[in-house]
């Protein structure tokens, strides 16, 4: 079976996937898959695999906590912000949308056990109306021979790595 990589830039997760993902248009690879990871039973390694080395692309609906703030619970914990969003911009310098970095924490009282360290990179939209709906990007960072790569914010140029068979594609 060939193996392909999975590498978008930033601005490709936004032109080739976000986008056309919210223009109602089917997502054009296999290596995004649409799903809900906030809510009841939504811990993210009850959702992925725990000892998946490469990052997980989904494509999801944000809930509103009110007007001004976004529920991101999941399950026993919910996921926090670590840094402050960073605007992504095209090659001509155009704003393209906000890469959003997160963790998941348990809420008070929780037990630790389960905890993965998942981390997520969240990229939104800015245009009015557009926004609630995201492609995230999840990983444990200590999964069994993980390379570590997501733990600090990419830059638009690096790549990130997930692989991805020809059936998927």
């Amino acid at each position: 079976m060939l193996t392909l990589t999975f590498k978008p830039t930033n601005e490709e997760v936004f032109g080739y996937y976000l986008r056309p993902a919210i223009d109602g248009e089917p997502l054009c690879s296999k290596a995004v898959t649409e799903l809900e990871i906030y809510g009841e039973d939504k811990e993210p390694w009850k959702i992925f695999d725990k000892d998946e080395k490469k990052s997980l692309w989904v494509f999801t609906n944000l809930k509103e906590k009110n007007k001004s703030r976004i529920d991101r619970t999941a399950g026993c914990g919910y996921w926090k912000a670590r840094l402050n969003k960073k605007e992504v911009k095209d090659a001509r310098g155009q704003q393209l949308g906000l890469d959003k970095y997160f963790f998941f924490t348990f809420k008070k009282d929780q037990s630790n056990e389960g905890n993965g360290h998942w981390i997520m990179h969240e990229y939104s939209l800015n245009d009015e109306g557009l926004n609630d709906y995201v492609i995230c990007k999840i990983k444990n960072k200590n999964a069994l021979g993980s390379d570590h790569q997501d733990q600090v914010e990419p830059s638009n140029k690096k790549r990130q790595t997930v692989e991805v068979s020809d059936e998927e594609m």
